[in-house]
């Protein structure tokens, strides 16, 4: 799951009434008065905060790594003079919602999660206000709390930072499909690395509707008095691909020369690409890259690989390929065992898809596979080995427990009478 979504799950709720109908002026205003509770000043940027000292220094860890990361993606020095605003919104209570529950409900992605002004010195961000925290713990909710707007605080910084190195600020496609492309970027230590997997956002748009370059080229500036329409993800999406495909063949030469070589082509020229580009659409072929991944001698390139196996479940259903990615799961299994990703894939599919000899293969991994194996035969109503089933989840630590999550999950109470974890 992107990480972004929990956030755009808060906009939704806090923003699409008030930024999305034609009052994001409103917005916008509000946003300029707000006086920060904390301000902290890093030698990569100012963060301010609606919260206390403590809980802002575990957001501006992640606002830190992620301005160091693109800065260097655009060989930009650190002097501190970008400034990161956190700018609280609320999230409306809703019966029997906590509010971190009511964030991962009803993604809806027509809100603003951020904006960075043309040549200003700062970026906003919306982040839950205080009386959404009840408290520290809402960060354990929110997959650590500020790592759930790590991305979108990308993707705003990547606005700001390719206009300070030079790049241009319209047209609008241009930028949306930049920052799309710097948010979805791998991570390698300190560095941000152009994704060998296609991210499934530009795998989605391999049919695109007749003129959809032109709407795209089309696309206004974001205004006061913007609507929905302006704010659709399919053309954040389809802003995204035509980036990468122009891009892509020159990343070799650094993202930033990239990024103007492909704002140096002008309208005319974009047009005559549009065969070239639905082509190239239609030719992507994700599950061969995942497989290509798994099969890297690189640990990390290999798990990558298999949380975007997991995460492009859907796509393989729709597109008929679920028995191959299951398959891919398999392999990736014998060769570094269970992974989080792996059992989650197993546990959803595989009862379905997967032989008597597959499940009985899996037990050979250990106590782990005796409980994947466990939990797929409970979900095809076969006969479970209890006493097997307890003495491998008892035998398996905390961390382990946590990566069988979704096997946990299918077994329900049969796991209720063992022991805490060692």
């Amino acid at each position: 799951m992107s990480r972004r979504l929990l956030t755009l799950a808060l906009l939704g709720s806090a923003c699409v009434g008030g930024c999305a109908d034609g009052r994001l002026g409103e917005q916008l205003g509000q946003d300029a008065a707000w006086e920060p509770v904390t301000v902290l000043a890093l030698p990569s940027c100012a963060v301010e905060s609606p919260y206390d000292a403590g809980l802002t220094e575990s957001w501006a860890a992640v606002v830190d790594a992620e301005v160091r990361r693109v800065a260097s993606l655009f060989a930009l020095p650190l002097d501190g003079s970008l400034r990161v605003r956190l700018v609280p919104v609320p999230v409306p209570a809703q019966a029997g919602d906590e509010p971190w529950r009511l964030l991962m409900h009803g993604v809806d992605k027509r809100g603003l999660a951020g904006y960075a002004p043309h040549g200003a010195d700062f970026v906003v961000v919306y982040v839950p206000d205080d009386r959404s925290l009840p408290d520290d713990r809402i960060l354990e909710f929110l997959l650590g709390g500020p790592v759930a707007t790590s991305s979108v605080v990308r993707h705003e910084l990547a606005h700001a930072l390719s206009q300070r190195a030079g790049l241009p600020a319209d047209p609008r496609w241009f930028q949306e499909g930049l920052a799309e492309c710097v948010e979805h970027m791998d991570e390698d230590s300190d560095r941000l690395v152009w994704p060998a997997i296609t991210p499934i956002e530009v795998v989605r748009q391999a049919d695109p509707a007749p003129g959809a370059l032109r709407a795209l080229l089309d696309w206004p500036e974001l205004t006061t008095g913007s609507g929905p329409e302006d704010l659709r993800p399919e053309l954040y999406d389809s802003a995204h691909a035509l980036f990468r495909f122009l891009a892509g063949p020159h990343v070799e030469a650094g993202f930033a020369e990239a990024a103007r070589r492909a704002a140096a082509l002008d309208r005319g020229q974009l047009l005559e690409l549009e065969g070239a580009w639905v082509s190239w659409l239609g030719a992507l072929d994700p599950l061969a890259e995942v497989a290509a991944g798994l099969a890297a001698p690189e640990a990390d390139t290999r798990d990558r690989a298999r949380w975007v196996l997991n995460g492009f479940s859907l796509l393989w259903k729709e597109r008929g390929q679920m028995r191959a990615a299951v398959t891919l799961a398999l392999d990736s299994i014998r060769r570094d065992g269970i992974t989080s990703p792996t059992a989650t894939m197993l546990a959803l599919f595989g009862p379905q898809l997967l032989s008597g000899d597959e499940v009985l293969a899996l037990e050979a991994q250990g106590d782990s596979g005796v409980v994947l194996a466990q939990a797929l035969r409970q979900a095809r109503g076969e006969a479970l080995d209890v006493e097997r089933l307890l003495r491998a989840w008892a035998a398996l630590p905390a961390p382990r427990r946590i990566e069988l999550s979704m096997p946990e999950y299918l077994l329900g109470e049969l796991l209720k009478p063992t022991d805490s974890p060692p």
